[in-house]
């Protein structure tokens, strides 16, 4: 177990760091501190002008955290998913929760960085958190942290780091065999955490912070714990605990915990760990998650590599300098040196249109990074569509047709048509019609009906922007 680790949270308002060290009987902070005022990435049209902002940044927080650290990136940039796989080899686990996050993933896989770490093994099962990220996310955090590849052993996520500080604290502390309820102010953005006796089972963003509403939360709440038993089964629920400072997210995540029957918890945010003690002592617990870019560890080569051959040149040059002496002389040794810094241009070339290639899908990762077209998303869309009166029965999602089904319950026929109504206001969806009904079910007393409901075409979605 590892004896100090420094740990790096970067959430997209601010970075903060916090370097821990174990003592005789405890571990304790050395020193720690918080760099607010992040230059906004996605503000900048100039990506020249944008990384040179953050890299001034990272140079003000490297100067005060230079060593070897932890880097953890925000919940927003990140893809979460808990599955149970029917396995306890490491080469099978690693296989399979590739496969799993290249299913989940809205990018090719070639563009995001992966990694998994188990939760749980019992007998021939294990409990898996899968995790990725954009390349240009994580890359984003390290600019802004100002940590060269070469000191980072580990990238890690903030809300991971949260849960682990929040476990620390005695309010916050997770039921032993209960599932809890976990909200995050993560940098003015909401993070919503399942918690099932201690282990992260579901992690997403849910919203800002500072607009919180009540109806909003309580839907999102009741769909997210809809979804954790449907994939990790039945658990009593314990409470529901909130970390913020606004008002808006408090007074949302109280009505939500009402509406779920279940106790709400309020730790101040002022005695609560920050998120980067909390990752120095995931490090220094020896946590497996790691979204290392595998880049990073091609560059870190290369520079080796350079600099012992920069070594091995210097070395035959100062042999040959000697043998030669003023014969050949400097025309020589300038020669050389033009002919490998254009063999040095030539070779970067290509990484400079990787990287011209990159900022252009910037756009499209802020396109799919919020989940719209998602099968949770399109069931809070619809549940957004019900008038008062209806009942959902039964709901079918196909990605590849860019469609959805719903069966319902309504009392009056009319309801019907006013839920079809309401569709065709939604952002996302087109065009909708029945399938069958509604029709009066003497058994059940109400009119049943079964819709089909068209996401809307790419062409129609740039049409009706802004």
């Amino acid at each position: 177990m590892k004896q100090n680790a420094t740990g790096i949270a970067f959430d997209g308002k601010s970075v903060s760091w916090t370097r821990l060290e174990r003592g005789r009987d405890s571990v304790g902070p050395n020193d720690s501190g918080v760099f607010p005022g992040v230059p906004d990435a996605a503000a900048s049209n100039d990506p020249a002008a944008r990384d040179a902002a953050l890299a001034d940044f990272g140079r003000r927080v490297s100067e005060k955290a230079p060593e070897i650290c932890t880097l953890a990136l925000p919940t927003r940039d990140l893809i979460f998913r808990t599955i149970r796989f029917p396995s306890s080899d490491a080469a099978e686990l690693e296989a399979m929760a590739m496969n799993q996050i290249e299913k989940d993933s809205p990018l090719p896989i070639e563009e995001m960085v992966a990694s998994f770490e188990i939760l749980e093994q019992v007998q021939d099962s294990s409990l898996v958190l899968c995790a990725a990220a954009p390349l240009p996310a994580v890359e984003t955090a390290r600019l802004a942290s100002g940590a060269d590849p070469a000191r980072i052993e580990r990238v890690d996520a903030v809300a991971l780091g949260l849960l682990r500080s929040l476990a620390d604290s005695r309010e916050g502390a997770p039921s032993l065999s209960a599932r809890d309820i976990v909200l995050v102010d993560e940098g003015g953005a909401v993070t919503l955490a399942i918690v099932d006796s201690g282990r992260p089972v579901l992690i997403r963003s849910a919203g800002d912070a500072q607009t919180a509403s009540k109806a909003d939360l309580t839907r999102t709440v009741r769909i997210a714990l809809i979804q954790t038993g449907g994939e990790h089964g039945p658990m009593p629920l314990g409470r529901l605990v909130v970390v913020t400072g606004e008002d808006a997210l408090r007074t949302a995540a109280t009505a939500a915990a009402t509406a779920v029957n279940c106790p709400v918890v309020a730790p101040s945010r002022q005695s609560f760990p920050s998120p980067a003690r909390g990752i120095a002592q995931r490090t220094m617990e020896g946590r497996s998650l790691n979204l290392f870019p595998a880049d990073w560890s091609n560059r870190l080569s290369e520079r080796k590599f350079r600099k012992s051959f920069r070594t091995g040149i210097a070395a035959a040059a100062a042999v040959w300098a000697l043998l030669a002496g003023y014969l050949f002389g400097w025309p020589v040794l300038l020669d050389q040196r033009i002919k490998a810094l254009d063999a040095e241009v030539s070779r970067l070339a290509p990484d400079e249109a990787k990287v011209d290639d990159i900022r252009t899908r910037i756009k499209i990762i802020e396109r799919y990074s919020d989940r719209t077209f998602s099968p949770m998303e399109a069931l809070l869309e619809v549940s957004n569509a019900l008038p008062q009166g209806i009942e959902l029965a039964a709901y079918r999602y196909n990605g590849v047709k860019r469609q959805i089904a719903v069966e319902g319950r309504a009392g009056m026929s009319t309801l019907v048509y006013d839920f079809m109504d309401n569709l065709k206001r939604s952002a996302i969806f087109g065009a909708n019609k029945l399938v069958s009904g509604p029709t009066f079910n003497k058994n059940l007393g109400v009119n049943v009906f079964e819709l089909s409901i068209d996401f809307k075409s790419p062409e129609e979605l740039e049409s009706a922007a802004p």
